[in-house]
Parts: structure tokens; C-alpha cells; sequence
């Protein structure tokens, strides 16, 4: 888990490097920060903000997907942003924060458990009413969970594809059925999208099959 407070004050610097004005750090009742700007503001460097997380991203650094991809400034600086109308830009640290997450799976050879950051993509798409983009990013969160030792169906990716998008029972059951079939130890693979693109091209072979016999 991710230290709580160090988190923060890197999401507030992030925050200071994309803003100008005085900021005033609160919390809500669920634990949340939020950082309300006082007075008059204005824009700085979006650049310059999203470079100062990459510094702090690595093995061993500040933002240290390894331990957990979870409640980092990453993520943290993308939902003030998104309370604050920066809808786009919210939605932007998060893309570049999974793009982090990519270059570190390379360098180290070593797979990241990206469930987080593709559950808030999928939140921050359907936020901005692209629902298809929405829908796919949550079923990669819900693969993630898959390859965790989490209960897929337990887990927040879950409720979410049930109450937001027409996905059937049978269609995540055959999924969750095919990864654990497939991958497992070092078989499984850094990247969610390969998984689905290899169980809907496994599915459309079934459909061949039964259509030949016919």
C-alpha cells in the first residue's frame, strides 16, 4: 500500500505546477483529500506537472506501482483535476500514468497489477459520455482482477460493469473461465488488452466450429 500523506503532497506539487494560487488541503468525510483553490488562480504547465510525477515513478521511488498501482498521486492529481472541470486533462494523467506503468514493465521485465488506474480511465470515459471506451477499459480492470487473488466478481471492476453496462453474467463468466485456463506463473502476459483480444478471437473460432458442423 501506498504511504497516504506522501501520496498527497505529491498530487498537491503536481497540482502546483499545473495551477498558480494559494491551495487549501481538506479532507472529506470518507477519508478523500481534496484541494481547494483560494481566491484568483490561473493555469501554469500541464507538461510540467505530469513530468514531476514521472520523476517520482519507479521501482523503489515515491510512486512505486510495484508495492501498489493504487491511491498514487497519479491517480489522486486525476480526480482533483476531474472535480475541478479538467475533465480532459484528468482523463490525460491517467492514459500517461498507464503508459508509466508499460515502460516499467519493460525496463524491469516484471508485470504491474493495473487494475486501479484502468477502473479510473473507464470512470473518467464514462464521466465524458464515451460509454464504448468506458465499457472496454472496465473490462480490462476486471480482467486485472482476475489475475490478482481477488474474487473478480468481489471486486469494485465488477459492480460497475453491472450497473453501468449491458455486459451478460455468461460473457465474464467464459472470460474469468478462459483466463485462469490460459494464464497463469509466467504465462500471463503485461498487457489486459492481449488477454481480451485472444478470448473474443477463441470465441469466434467456437462459433466456426459449430457452423462447419452445421
Amino acid at each position: 500500500m501506498q504511504d497516504p500523506e506522501r501520496q498527497n503532497e505529491i498530487a498537491k506539487e503536481a497540482l502546483k505546477k499545473f495551477l498558480v494560487g494559494e491551495i487549501e488541503q481538506s479532507y472529506r468525510q470518507d477519508g478523500s483529500v481534496q484541494f481547494i483553490f483560494k481566491g484568483r488562480w490561473e493555469m501554469r504547465s500541464f507538461p510540467n506537472a505530469v513530468a514531476y510525477l514521472y520523476e517520482n515513478t519507479g521501482k523503489g521511488k515515491n510512486i512505486d506501482p510495484y508495492v501498489s498501482a493504487d491511491g498514487t498521486a497519479w491517480i489522486i492529481f486525476s480526480n482533483i483535476l476531474s472535480q475541478m472541470n479538467f475533465k480532459n486533462n484528468a482523463l490525460d494523467v491517467l492514459k500517461l500514468y498507464i503508459d508509466s506503468c508499460y515502460e516499467l514493465q519493460t525496463k524491469h521485465n516484471q508485470r504491474i497489477h493495473k487494475g486501479a488506474p484502468f477502473f479510473w480511465i473507464s470512470e473518467h470515459y464514462y464521466n465524458l459520455g464515451q460509454f464504448n471506451l468506458a465499457k472496454q477499459f472496465m473490462i480490462y480492470a476486471f480482467i486485472e482482477d482476475t489475475l490478482s487473488p481477488l474474487d473478480p466478481f468481489a471486486a469494485p471492476a465488477y459492480t460497475k460493469i453491472k450497473t453501468q453496462f449491458p455486459v451478460p453474467d455468461n460473457y465474464l463468466k467464459e472470460l474469468v473461465s478462459y483466463v485462469k485456463a490460459n494464464y497463469t506463473g509466467s504465462k500471463i502476459p503485461f498487457y489486459a488488452e492481449e488477454i481480451i483480444v485472444s478470448f473474443d478471437i477463441s470465441k469466434i473460432k467456437v462459433v466456426e466450429k459449430i457452423s462447419r458442423r452445421d
